[in-house]
């Protein structure tokens, strides 16, 4: 993709939901520097906080939700007003309680020219003493999760000051999301996708210790990491289901040379809980509406190498190193679960997307 023209439309959005003053002075600001349209998305905050988007500058495109929807919903919903009424434009994300300085808006604008066709992230570098607790904790756990997840690191996953241009609008819109997540979600699918992902370090700033975000660091969390608690909630029954069948059928065989029967046990007992495991992750943790028999398929695929790789290394504790069957069945698992939700997300259950250059 070639870069942006000078007539480059730069939008900030701004989803905000029961702002203060803060969200007043730095449009201010935006306006006063020129060369930004901002558009303002209300999630439905309420009478009480009508006041504050009235000051607001006549210049700012405003949209208002008559009832909250979340942050990922307002953020669609400027997405498409944006796609709708500007061209060639770069769309830059915003939080609506001060935390981003209009120099770092700026530069991320400007900088976005060498990197297009990325998401590029305004990264806060969390070395500051006095950033609150809950910020600095929350960023650490969702950085080593993603990490993790996606073998690929990022330093700021919580981050609202975003830049991305039009060609990945309809992108963004179809991710799954309307709440908190969505901006985990839309880290977890550029990545399994093959959009890049760009960090520039910006100023880290929380207005009186960051008391007017509305994220809960519990509620909001469960949200955020839904998607991988649904997995290893699917990915337990399915063991609780392989374990049960795996003791029945080593008992049933228990005559039989111990390697024999370990690993007939052991097959027998996949095929049962994979069957119950595909089923549960297609519908619920994944939600996929791809076709069936080539999901079906390629589970099959990833079923049988995870089949040979459980056998060899079961067969390996337990004849070789002499640990007991139950026990070596349960470290099998453990080892083998990463790398089976890993090729699930990107692989087999992945979401298609058409990226235009």
């Amino acid at each position: 993709m070639a870069n942006k023209s000078p007539d480059t439309n730069y939008v900030v959005l701004i989803p905000a939901y029961q702002p203060g003053q803060s969200l007043i002075e730095s449009t201010n600001k935006l306006i006063a520097a020129g060369g930004y349209e901002v558009v303002v998305v209300d999630d439905g905050g309420g009478l009480d906080y009508q006041p504050v988007f009235d000051q607001l500058d006549k210049k700012i495109h405003f949209i208002q939700h008559e009832v909250n929807q979340g942050k990922g919903a307002a953020l669609k919903t400027g997405y498409n007003y944006i796609d709708a009424n500007f061209k060639n434009y770069i769309i830059i994300t915003a939080d609506a309680d001060g935390q981003h300085h209009i120099t770092d808006i700026k530069k991320v604008a400007q900088a976005y020219h060498k990197h297009p066709g990325t998401l590029l992230l305004g990264s806060r570098t969390f070395e500051d003493r006095e950033i609150p607790l809950r910020s600095r904790f929350g960023n650490v756990l969702t950085r080593k999760i993603f990490s993790l997840i996606t073998n690929q690191e990022v330093r700021d996953t919580q981050t609202g000051l975003r830049a991305f241009d039009d060609s990945l609008t309809k992108f963004m819109i179809d991710i799954p999301g309307e709440r908190f997540e969505y901006e985990m979600d839309v880290l977890l699918a550029c990545s399994s996708q093959g959009v890049k992902i760009v960090e520039l370090p910006i100023k880290t700033i929380y207005e009186n210790n960051n008391e007017t975000s509305h994220f809960n660091p519990i509620k909001d969390s469960i949200s955020i990491y839904g998607q991988i608690i649904k997995f290893a909630s699917s990915s337990l029954m399915s063991f609780g289901l392989d374990y049960v069948m795996f003791l029945a059928l080593l008992h049933l065989t228990g005559h039989w040379h111990l390697a024999a029967s370990v690993a007939l046990a052991n097959i027998g007992a996949r095929l049962i809980s994979a069957s119950f495991n595909f089923a549960i992750n297609k519908r619920l943790v994944f939600q996929h509406k791809g076709n069936l028999l080539k999901g079906l398929l390629s589970y099959a695929a990833l079923a049988a190498c995870i089949l040979v790789a459980n056998t060899i290394l079961l067969t390996i504790l337990t004849s070789t190193l002499g640990i007991a069957p139950y026990i070596a069945k349960i470290m099998t698992e453990v080892v083998l679960f990463f790398a089976s939700y890993f090729v699930q997300k990107n692989l087999i259950f992945k979401r298609q997307h058409e990226v235009t250059d």
